[in-house]
């Protein structure tokens, strides 16, 4: 059942790689720069863009907007490329004496450029890996030992090593989220229809790269804190008095 539910994802994402690979487009930009939007309409006396069609849903530009002409082709500079995604451009001209409509797009991402179909698979399967890893991972935090082995009478019998296997395995989750958000959010910004996902993985990616080093910080000091009470802890299970039979 489970390899049923990995074919069809990739089937998906074959399909959407075909379909996008047939149609008219202008290219990948990267996000913030100037698009330069061109058409060419031979033996036209003018060439206007109507509307753009933002990512969003919403619309760019109202009424006829003239693009600028240079022999059979005709050119109009675009800066709004802050969101990301696919943006669809709408025109006309007289191509030849006779009144012709066009439309193509043009997609925005944080790198202009885009990854393969190969690439987006990779990428997928990474993180199907790595999230089965993080699960992994996250049982035996729960399995591990959290202190030390006490007798039946409350007091401690044996420093527990084990838990700081634990410790460790706690401060590799961290980093191990932060490798799975970048995949997620690389796969995010490929297509537009998960591209208004990618900011905000690309938020909270940011912001637990900035928070890192606290969360480092606090795991080296629990280590600390916890290597120095063990030792106190194996002193005191030395100095009990051992009786021979």
């Amino acid at each position: 059942m489970k390899n049923k539910i990995l074919i069809l994802i990739i089937g998906m994402i074959l399909l959407m790689g075909f379909i996008s690979a047939g149609q008219e487009t202008l290219g990948v930009f990267k996000q913030g720069t100037q698009v330069q939007l061109l058409q060419n309409c031979l033996d036209s006396s003018y060439a206007n863009i109507t509307r753009i069609l933002l990512p969003n849903g919403s619309y760019y530009l109202s009424g006829q907007t003239a693009m600028t002409k240079s022999g059979d082709d005709y050119n109009y500079p675009y800066n709004e490329t802050n969101l990301l995604g696919e943006y669809y451009v709408y025109g006309n001209c007289d191509e030849s004496g006779n009144k012709t409509n066009w439309v193509y797009d043009f997609e925005i991402t944080p790198s202009g450029k885009i990854a393969s179909t190969g690439e987006s698979i990779l990428y997928f399967l990474f993180v199907i890996v790595l999230f089965l890893l993080l699960i992994l991972m996250m049982y035996f935090i729960i399995v591990l030992p959290k202190e030390n082995e006490r007798g039946e009478q409350g007091n401690f019998i044996k420093v527990a090593g084990l838990k700081y296997l634990r410790f460790i395995l706690i401060g590799l989750i961290y980093p191990l989220v932060l490798i799975i958000l970048n995949l997620v959010n690389g796969l995010a910004i490929n297509f537009a229809t998960l591209s208004i996902f990618s900011g905000v993985i690309g938020f909270l990616f940011e912001i637990m790269m900035k928070v890192s080093w606290i969360f480092t910080i606090i795991i080296i000091l629990i280590i600390g804190y916890n290597a120095i009470k063990d030792s106190n802890v194996k002193k005191q299970i030395d100095s009990i008095p051992r009786f021979r039979i």
